[in-house]
Parts: structure tokens; sequence; C-alpha cells
């Protein structure tokens, strides 16, 4: 599952604002979401890594057990 959130360019904001320049409202609203995006894509990927993680413990606990009943 991947969280996508918009990211918005200074040329859209100017379509969406009446070719005016950028606010600094919105320069700091577009990195605050580009910050929200990058820290959801690393929460991912160590979600991804500790089950893979999880599973080879587990793995490896099943075995230790198969070896002690043996």
């Amino acid at each position: 599952m991947k969280l996508r959130l918009p990211e918005v360019s200074k040329t859209e904001v100017r379509q969406c604002s009446g070719d005016q320049k950028t606010s600094p409202e919105a320069d700091f609203l577009r990195g605050r979401y580009g910050f929200i995006r990058r820290r959801n894509e690393a929460r991912l990927v160590a979600l991804d890594s500790s089950s893979k993680a999880f599973r080879y413990g587990l793995a490896y606990q099943l075995r230790r057990v198969a070896v002690w009943w043996l």
C-alpha cells in the first residue's frame, strides 16, 4: 500500500492563483506535503523490512523447535 500525496508545482500554483507569483504559504505547503510523502515512503520501507525480519525470526525459531524434537 502506497500513500500518494499530490505534488504541486509552482506553475500549477500560479495557474490556480491567476498567474500570480507563489506566496510563501504556498511554498511552505508544497514543502510540507513533500516532507510528508517522503516520510510515509520511509515508513513503508521500514514496515516491509520489519515484516521480513519477523518472518526470518519466526522461521529460525521453528527450525530450532524442529531440531529439538528430533
